[in-house]
């Protein structure tokens, strides 16, 4: 559910973006004055603001419900039996090795994510001559377009391990999934890549069509929705129940992990684009 609501945050912040990007439009065909831009900002930040406004109130609302204090009470009793810190250690330690396959996975996966996303993908822009442009492939729409398109994609991808037919538990299956999506590297570094001066890329410009970039970055969206829910929900599958409790945090770490590491290489992936500084340029 938890995933759901992320997904489903992205996209409705996505959708806020192109409307207001529309709206602040000075005309169908031109780039918006810089008041335009500043309307535009004005309308995203306050949509974001009453976005989480409503999230904190629906929260408040929730922890007052009788279910959820039935549930976590009853967590709250839980507790485990050790013989001091080194069974605690020891304990944990077991438990990681059984998930540390799954670990590994979600952690690619946000890694591949955050190395492209938004920071590579973002600078993307139409491969049509700016004077043949239509109104979505100028910049101020077209970028805000493929932040709905990734996230849309994200929210299809983690809903679709609630159906039987695409839920994956193996983890030799996720791991290799995992592995594959690392494709998504040089497909988007093949892309449109605006590196400030055309004379700094290096890698080479294969994907030529708007099209053709945008389905691809639903399914990089897709892909990275499916993983990340179903490496969720198949590790804790594996363990016994005693163990099942901790499964939750390990995975979590792994996957705050790799949104960390991810980060740090999306620097990495614009400075092969250019061979240039990645602070600079």
């Amino acid at each position: 559910m938890n995933n759901t609501f992320v997904g489903v945050a992205g996209t409705i912040v996505s959708i806020t973006q192109i409307v207001a990007a529309a709206i602040g439009s000075a005309s169908s065909n031109q780039e918006p004055e810089l008041e335009d831009l500043i309307g535009v900002a004005s309308k995203y930040f306050i949509s974001t603001f009453v976005v989480a406004l409503v999230a904190l109130i629906t929260f408040n609302i929730l922890v007052r419900l009788s279910i959820y204090e039935h549930y976590t009470s009853r967590d709250q009793q839980q507790s485990y039996d050790f013989d001091g810190i080194s069974s605690t250690v020891k304990f944990l330690y077991e438990t990681f090795k059984k998930l540390q396959t799954f670990a590994f996975a979600v952690f690619l996966t946000f890694v591949v994510t955050l190395s492209l996303f938004p920071s590579i993908t973002a600078s993307i822009k139409s491969v049509a001559k700016p004077e043949d442009r239509q109104k979505f492939q100028l910049d101020y729409l077209f970028i805000p377009i493929h932040f709905l398109l990734f996230n849309v994609g994200d929210l299809i991808g983690r809903n679709l391990p609630g159906w039987d037919f695409f839920m994956i538990t193996s983890q030799k299956k996720l791991t290799i999934f995992s592995f594959i999506r690392l494709a998504f590297v040089p497909i988007f570094l093949a892309c449109n890549v605006d590196v400030g001066n055309s004379a700094l890329r290096t890698f080479p410009f294969l994907i030529k069509n708007d099209i053709l970039y945008f389905f691809f970055l639903f399914l990089f969206g897709v892909t990275n929705g499916y993983l990340g829910s179903a490496i969720m929900m198949a590790g804790p599958q594996q363990l016994p129940d005693n163990e099942k409790d901790i499964a939750g945090p390990t995975l979590g770490f792994a996957l705050v992990t790799g949104l960390a590491v991810g980060s740090g290489f999306s620097f990495f992936a614009r400075a092969v684009i250019c061979e240039c500084n990645p602070f600079v340029n």
